[in-house]
């Protein structure tokens, strides 16, 4: 007890120090304490660190390597897969190409065989014939229109349908240019004009290994369905599903393991226990580094999704690890979907030290050592060093900081004395005791407890750390298709107006061919109603005659419009809509832009691949911008104020914040609502988008009183 006492006594003798002390230089205390809040420095004199009974020990790196394991998928890279599929319904004529065949770009993968086809065909020879009467019928009249014999009338109406036969021609051009094939070279002529019945050759878009395949020969297929994957092998990720608590050690470039499940180390697990030199021998390990970060927390799974890309996948030699000798090495083929573990190493990400958790102190994710800076004869100086939590075992932790280095030497012994003195500064609006209290007890986030020590009490509330949604862009296509180009992959920034993926769509060709069919309407009718407008002085026209011409000309002027306004909402732009007016070709695909500066978060396009206009295609976040959104019971939100004050924790980071909004309801029973919390400091860059908080707010003056 009188131990106990002295203690007490030299605890807070500093504060009658700390009063006489001057602004600038500060003489070093004979007795007790002396802190410095705002820098983190404590000065103990040689009686307090005798009272005390502190001990320091010595930070020596971790010797014994730091990893977590996670589960794995190899994938594709975004780019390097590519599905195909007809861009016409029929029947699948034919399909030369293998599962599993090495293919280079413009291969024949298969023939569709369709109707539409034949009907097409029809259609472009009659057409071609009615214009080439057309231009005969017109070369006629105008070789006797020096004569005077044929009425000007006769010779408006040949142009006319000559105008008409070449506008008719240029929407079946677009039709077979949207079918992949360019009717003005001598092969599509040759090909057009074969008796026989037309196959639709589809060719592989990109060179790699034929990996998956749907349908047989003679199957009825639908347009835009799947008929192969194409898969370029050499160029492959791992997809990798991490734990919260590990983020805050991760990095670019960390070093991890990779076991392929399956291999030749599975198949030998079990005479590998028998055999170590087995074991040795078909011990499977491909060494990756991290290429990009966890952005989001799956709310399926709990784990954030990380990436690191494979280099030469296929390519490995005796030196990877694989075998011991050559006639051992078990031959390795990675393919997308391969399940793997993934063994993750901390011990490189800076110098990592192994200590006794004594000597970590910290409420909740704000952890910190004391560093011995000086040493007297007379006094001891040490500084508060924030510091990152690795893996706890047998009462020991790894701890890692910015300033740490092998030598320093930390308190062991009365760090968590000396750490109390700190932690009420860290806290200032909250109740220290009662929150040390309620982290003993374990109790349960949504949980209250009245103060021990004082008639304040406050909330702890479960969270999420989220980008708000004016900070998010998610990016869809308009019209359902298929994505024939993704140019970004998730971890790239991006600003507004850059391109991500093209799309192509049936139903655009259709927008575009309306467009051009208008087009060559209104050109039709007013080219009419002024040669009719001319021949007034001349001939008698029948003013019934120019008012049928008018309304068509009005109609074809409103569908012209109509039309443009659907294509300038789908994000064409009126100088791309007039080029395909003018100059009759269709623009095949579709570009969606970012429409949010940021990071790109998901791509779940597939090149190839199907898609819906209710589908995200791409997900764009800020991520400079965070807030913070918590979760309050209905007795709990009766108790919440806009304006107050709050704590807020999460994985290795602390920071307090302001209540700026309140609802609605989470949940459609009501038994749930939102607490919208602004923090004081952005989170650190391994913050993902729904990860976990604690939030502690303290409760009003008249929530209290109510609470009494």
């Amino acid at each position: 007890m009188l131990r106990s006492a002295r203690v007490l006594f030299l605890l807070f003798s500093w504060m009658g120090v700390w009063a006489f002390a001057h602004e600038g230089h500060k003489p070093l205390p004979t007795k007790g304490i002396e802190l410095d809040l705002q820098s983190g420095s404590i000065v103990l004199t040689e009686d307090a660190y005798r009272q005390l009974d502190v001990a320091a020990i010595e930070l020596k790196p971790l010797v014994q390597p730091q990893t977590a394991f996670a589960y794995a998928t190899v994938i594709p890279d975004w780019q390097g897969q590519v599905f195909v599929g007809s861009p016409i319904a029929g029947r699948l004529s034919s399909a030369p190409t293998l599962p599993g065949s090495q293919v280079e770009i413009n291969t024949l993968l298969a023939e569709i065989e369709s109707p539409e086809l034949e009907r097409l065909r029809r259609d472009w020879r009659n057409t071609r014939l009615e214009l080439r009467l057309a231009e005969d019928n017109l070369a006629r009249l105008d070789s006797l229109g020096t004569s005077q014999a044929v009425p000007e009338r006769d010779r408006i109406e040949a142009i006319s349908r000559r105008n008409q036969a070449i506008g008719a021609i240029q929407v079946l051009n677009a039709k077979w240019s949207s079918l992949g094939v360019s009717v003005d070279s001598s092969e599509s002529q040759k090909w057009l004009n074969d008796p026989r019945p037309l196959r639709l050759p589809i060719y592989s878009p990109k060179a790699g290994r034929v990996y998956h395949n749907d349908l047989v020969a003679g199957a009825a297929i639908s347009a835009g369905d799947h008929l192969f994957e194409i898969v370029d092998l050499d160029d492959l990720w791992v997809e990798i599903n991490i734990l919260e608590e590990h983020l805050p050690m991760l990095q670019k470039d960390t070093s991890i393991g990779l076991d392929v499940i399956g291999s030749e180390k599975s198949a030998f697990a079990s005479i590998s226990k028998r055999d170590p030199a087995i074991q040795a021998s078909f011990a499977v390990n491909l060494p990756v580094q991290l290429d990009i970060l966890p952005m989001s927390i799956s709310s399926s799974t709990g784990t954030a999704k990380a990436w690191a890309r494979l280099a030469e996948p296929n390519k490995l030699s005796d030196t990877d690890g694989i075998g011991s000798s050559a006639a051992q090495k078990p031959s390795i083929q990675l393919l997308p979907g391969m399940a793997a573990t993934a063994n993750i190493d901390f011990t490189d990400q800076g110098s990592w030290f192994e200590v006794p958790e004594g000597s970590v102190c910290g409420l909740r994710d704000a952890n910190f050592v004391f560093v011995e800076v000086a040493e007297t004869k007379k006094s001891m100086e040490y500084r508060r060093e924030p510091v990152t939590i690795g893996f706890r075992r047998h009462g020991m932790v790894a701890i890692q900081g910015s300033q740490l280095l092998p030598g320093d030497r930390i308190i062991e012994r009365g760090a968590q004395v000396l750490g109390g003195l700190f932690l009420r500064e860290m806290t200032p609006r909250f109740n220290f005791r009662e929150a040390r209290l309620r982290m003993r007890a374990k109790s349960s986030p949504s949980s209250h407890q009245k103060s021990l020590s004082s008639d304040s009490y406050s909330l702890l509330l479960p969270g999420q750390w989220l980008v708000p949604a004016t900070a998010r862009g998610a990016i869809s296509s308009p019209l359902d298709g298929w994505v024939t180009k993704l140019m970004v992959r998730p971890g790239e920034q991006v600003t507004v107006g850059d391109p991500l993926f093209e799309v192509q769509s049936l139903a655009l060709q259709d927008l575009q061919l309306e467009l051009i069919q208008a087009e060559n309407n209104r050109r039709f009718w007013e080219d009419q109603g002024k040669r009719l407008l001319q021949l007034q002085g001349s001939e008698v026209i029948a003013k019934r005659r120019l008012a049928e011409i008018q309304t068509k000309l009005q109609v074809e002027n409103s569908t012209l419009a109509a039309t443009r306004e659907i294509l300038l909402n789908y994000g064409y732009t009126a100088q791309s809509i007039d080029e395909v007016a003018t100059t009759q070709k269709l623009q095949s695909v579709l570009i969606l832009k970012a429409s949010h500066s940021g990071t790109v978060v998901e791509a779940n396009a597939k090149i190839g691949k199907p898609v819906n206009s209710d589908q995200v295609l791409v997900e764009i976040h800020d991520r400079s911008k965070w807030v913070v959104r918590g979760f309050a019971s209905q007795s709990q939100a009766q108790r919440l104020r806009i304006g107050q004050r709050c704590a807020i924790s999460s994985n290795q980071f602390a920071t307090g914040g302001l209540v700026v909004r309140l609802g609605p309801q989470s949940t459609d029973d009501g038994s749930t609502y939102d607490v919208w919390i602004e923090p004081d400091q952005m989170p650190p860059a391994w913050t993902v988008h729904e990860g976990l908080a604690t939030i502690e707010i303290a409760a009003d003056d008249d929530s209290q009183e109510q609470r009494k």
